[in-house]
């Protein structure tokens, strides 16, 4: 069944054992409390708990690793939990033409892993399969291994909305996030939001033009967000791993595997964030077609990578730090027309435009260096290519940018003539893109369909 030297889905069906077990619990409590008629208070309680088990063997003819190790089993056991209490109070007013909603409230969350595994090779029989991994008689550090990570987030928020005559409307909203993967000096962000609009058609001057001009908003905002998703728990801390060296105890007459540092600390390890401006006019007119424009801005801070530090004074010669900042500016245009509704039939069209315009603006700064540009998108692998990249990240160009020799046609001998040095030669950040779609009903079928493009960005053909 091996077929080639190399797995292939008959063989990998065949010639081992792959189970997988996963339980899951899920909770969830809600309570509300109404009070002076115009407040509520809710609090909210979740839970949620997800086991997973893994068992593996790949019996000693088993292609590839069942061979080259006389056969191999692992057994491993994964467990993840979050719990979240999130209590917050609601107030609405509507007196006149003035309408006020406002709340407040508190989140706590808190995620919890934890695993464990072993793994074997080496068996004279096959028959216990995984289930005996003491059998095995190769021994090797890594066989065995566990783990448990703890993290919280802790959030408290503000929102209050204002509207008055159903044609101004404000909206404010306040976010204090603190979070246990950061740094001592870093670990709470402020992340403040506002926006404004206008139903410009509900003004008097409109009437005359109600009759076609079924509706028309105008909308301004400006908010500032927060991401921890960029890195794990524990990368603001000293860490000390088991390294790959092992140095003789005389106290004992034994030899012991040695601790040294594999991560620095970095107590001004903070939040990304990403402030945006964004400005949209909503219309409907024949009631039928409607639409909306929207032209956005958005810088995103203090981004995370791992940049080379000196030692000493760095005991490990990297440091995870923010420094990036990076750019999109652009617009997205929204049709969306009833063709044809009434009672047996029913025929709709979507169509949406947008474009980006995408720029790393920063990458280093007096105490992180990138010394340049930033290698990515690794050839190795192809031929002639070992060592050699197809992208950069570097200030000023778009992310996914492809760094290379330029070519201007063939000489009289039949040989690429190229530029002397790599320069940015495309990217993959399209000039546009373009979405359509189209539904219809009739009496009790419907039929739909819908397409996407991308145009004008690069690709590169290995």
């Amino acid at each position: 069944v091996g077929g080639t030297i190399y797995e292939n889905p008959a063989e990998i069906l065949a010639n081992r054992d792959v189970d997988s077990k996963r339980n899951r619990v899920l909770g969830y409590f809600k309570t509300e409390y109404e009070f002076f008629n115009d407040f509520k208070a809710t609090v909210n309680l979740n839970l949620e708990n997800n086991a997973t088990q893994t068992n593996v063997y790949k019996p000693s003819y088993a292609v590839m690793e069942g061979q080259t190790e006389g056969g191999y089993g692992q057994k491993t056991f994964g467990e993840y939990t979050t719990g979240q209490v999130e209590a917050y109070l609601n107030y609405n007013k509507i007196f006149g033409k003035n309408s006020i909603n406002a709340m407040a409230g508190y989140t706590y969350l808190e995620n919890v892993y934890q695993g464990f595994g072993a793994q074997r090779s080496g068996f004279e029989t096959d028959l216990f399969g995984y289930n005996n991994l003491g059998a095995g008689h190769d021994y090797r550090i890594g066989d065995v291994y566990s783990y448990k990570g703890r993290s919280n987030l802790v959030s408290y928020f503000a929102r209050a909305n204002y509207a008055y005559d159903s044609r101004y409307i404000f909206t404010a909203t306040v976010r204090r996030d603190g979070s246990s993967r950061f740094g001592e000096n870093n670990k709470w962000g402020t992340f403040p939001s506002a926006a404004v609009a206008w139903n410009i058609t509900n003004e008097e001057f409109m009437e005359s033009s109600q009759s076609w001009l079924n509706n028309l908003k105008l909308r301004i905002s400006y908010g500032v967000t927060g991401n921890q998703d960029g890195i794990g728990e524990y990368k603001s801390l000293s860490i000390l791993g088991v390294g790959q060296d092992s140095y003789y105890d005389p106290a004992s007459d034994s030899w012991s595997l040695a601790y040294s540092p594999t991560q620095n600390a970095n107590p001004d390890l903070k939040w990304e964030s990403t402030a945006q401006t964004n400005i949209g006019l909503d219309f409907t007119v024949f009631k039928g077609l409607s639409g909306s424009v929207e032209f956005y801005s958005k810088l995103t801070s203090d981004l995370l990578y791992t940049y080379e530090v000196p030692q000493p004074p760095y005991l490990v010669g990297t440091m995870l730090a923010n420094v990036g900042d990076l750019s999109n500016k652009g617009y997205e245009i929204t049709l969306n027309a009833d063709i044809i509704n009434n009672d047996k039939f029913t025929l709709n069209a979507n169509l949406t435009f947008a474009h980006n315009d995408q720029k790393i603006e920063k990458l280093s700064n007096d105490q992180y260096d990138t010394n340049g540009v930033i290698y990515s998108g690794s050839l190795h692998g192809l031929a002639g290519m070992s060592g050699q990249y197809a992208q950069v990240i570097a200030e000023g160009y778009p992310v996914g940018t492809f760094w290379g020799y330029e070519c201007y046609g063939l000489d009289e001998n039949g040989e690429f003539i190229l530029s002397e040095e790599q320069t940015a030669i495309g990217d993959v950040e399209p000039d546009f893109s373009l979405g359509f779609g189209m539904n219809a009903t009739y009496k009790n079928f419907d039929f739909g369909f819908t397409g996407y493009g991308l145009f004008g960005q690069q690709a590169l053909n290995a």
